[in-house]
């Protein structure tokens, strides 16, 4: 591949062996390869990358409490990238809504999940998820575990950027994003189901 290859045409290559997203598996951050139970932080709005290899009909959003928290409850969604958004070269961050799939109860341990049902177009995702308050723990993707998705600050910098975060008032989900930062820490592990 040229080193000027653009971000459009990196996402236009073929699909690679293993990820081929198939029928009846659930799939996250496709950079991540750890996973852990980590309480969730309450009035931050979390947003991880997941690549789409080829387009098709994705049915479920989802995410799994494994500690219960009373009247608590979790919103997830999905954002385009800018580059699917506005089919520019311009990426790397959660740009457009594209569906605010609704609220998962934290108030006990369970696997949780809603209706999805959007065709998306290959290319990168950002799946998103706020909770409301109370310290329910779900389980979350390691940072370290994660490709460093999202670069590094210099040649000397050594913490793995793997999203994006930032302090949201718990509500329906913004469109667009907006705003925020990458973030360095653990992040909730939503995933989508085919």
């Amino acid at each position: 591949m040229p080193i000027n290859t653009t971000f459009t045409e990196m996402q236009n290559l073929p699909a690679l062996p293993g990820l081929i997203h198939v029928p009846g598996r659930w799939y996250t951050n496709t950079i991540a390869n750890a996973n852990t139970v980590a309480t969730m932080t309450a009035n931050v709005l979390f947003a991880t990358p997941i690549l789409v290899p080829v387009t098709r009909v994705y049915s479920l959003i989802g995410i799994n409490v494994t500690t219960a928290s009373a009247t608590r409850n979790i919103r997830l969604g999905l954002y385009a990238d800018k580059s699917v958004s506005t089919g520019s070269t311009d990426g790397g961050y959660p740009d457009a809504l594209v569906l605010d799939a609704g609220v998962v109860s934290a108030a006990t341990i369970l696997a949780r999940w809603l209706p999805l049902n959007k065709l998306l177009k290959s290319g990168w995702y950002w799946m998103a998820a706020v909770l409301d308050g109370g310290t329910p723990a779900v389980n979350h993707m390691t940072a370290a575990g994660c490709l460093p998705f999202m670069g590094f600050s210099s040649l000397t910098d050594v913490t793995f950027h793997v999203g994006w975060s930032k302090s949201f008032t718990y509500a329906a989900l913004p469109d667009p994003f907006g705003g925020g930062a990458v973030t360095t820490v653990n992040v909730p592990a939503v995933r989508l189901y085919i």
